[in-house]
């Protein structure tokens, strides 16, 4: 792995070549930029964040008619939702391998927080202050997930309410981690909307694309990007940059999205990447196999 220096400056021109998503078709994270109150921004990025998985076009694709159904005040929708209503919105919906009948548990989910602590901020704020650690925090939320699930929609399987709420140590937990980016860390592309989160806790989003290129780079091993990949990432961002580990998140990952790096190596474009002074490929070996 190059000096940390030199990865600094590689990763700032990165971050200024990707600042911010301009439209949902660049990330899913450009859908929250449509809403002004707080409350609304904290309802969609963590609903959006439940669906941010797969291609980013099929994911714009499956949220836009979603966010039509709950109108302009998204927060104000649920908490004032029947189960008639969450139906009804739900009703024709599907998005790959997750149901309408799924979807209508993420939102009585969402409800159901609603009505207890009033806002996502507090639930979360409760959660985060009741948990010793970063990992415990992860698995509560999971673990009490899957369980309203059992309880309020037994009819979708287990299966796809583990998918929805996963737990250490077997996920790195990626979609929770990337609403918790989006909401907490306060610089763009993300909102900075909550200070309570502990400064020592670094949640890194670890989707396909840092997983890959993770690997590629050295950053971390391992073929499963799990809770440990997960602390090996958040372990190597927190060394360069300290004050904000989640700085260069979004922008490695568009590496991936806007195809620049590819696990086909016939098919990346190294002589364009702004990575290419410190990437090890081709010099190093490749983890695509």
């Amino acid at each position: 792995m190059a000096e940390l220096p030199n990865w600094r400056s590689a990763l700032e021109a990165l971050a200024r070549r990707f600042p911010r998503p301009q439209t949902p078709w660049d990330d899913p994270l450009a859908f929250v930029y449509r809403y002004e109150d707080t409350r609304d921004r904290a309802v969609v990025a963590y609903l959006v964040s439940f669906l941010a998985f797969g291609h980013v076009r099929a994911i714009a694709r499956a949220v836009e008619p979603l966010l039509d159904r709950l109108g302009p005040r998204p927060s104000q929708a649920l908490v004032e939702a029947s189960p008639t209503d969450l139906r009804r919105w739900v009703h024709g919906w599907r998005y790959r391998f997750i149901p309408a009948e799924a979807l209508y548990g993420i939102l009585a989910w969402i409800r159901d927080r609603l009505d207890r602590w009033e806002s996502l901020e507090a639930y979360f704020r409760a959660q985060v202050e009741g948990s010793p650690s970063l990992r415990d925090f992860a698995e509560t939320h999971g673990q009490a997930g899957r369980q309203f699930f059992q309880r309020r929609v037994p009819d979708v399987p287990r299966v796809k309410a583990r998918f929805l709420f996963p737990v250490p140590p077997r996920s790195a937990c990626k979609r929770l981690a990337l609403f918790i980016r989006w909401m907490t860390r306060p610089a763009p592309p993300d909102l900075g909307l909550w200070d309570f989160w502990p400064r020592a806790w670094v949640f890194v989003p670890v989707d396909t694309h840092l997983a890959f290129l993770a690997r590629l780079w050295g950053w971390a091993d391992g073929r499963v990007p799990d809770w440990t990949f997960m602390e090996q990432v958040a372990s190597v961002l927190a060394a360069l940059c300290p004050e904000d580990p989640l700085r260069y998140d979004y922008a490695i990952t568009q590496l991936g999205i806007r195809r620049l790096c590819h696990r086909r190596p016939e098919l990346r474009r190294c002589g364009v990447c702004p990575m290419r002074s410190v990437c090890p490929y081709p010099a190093g070996s490749d983890p695509s196999g």
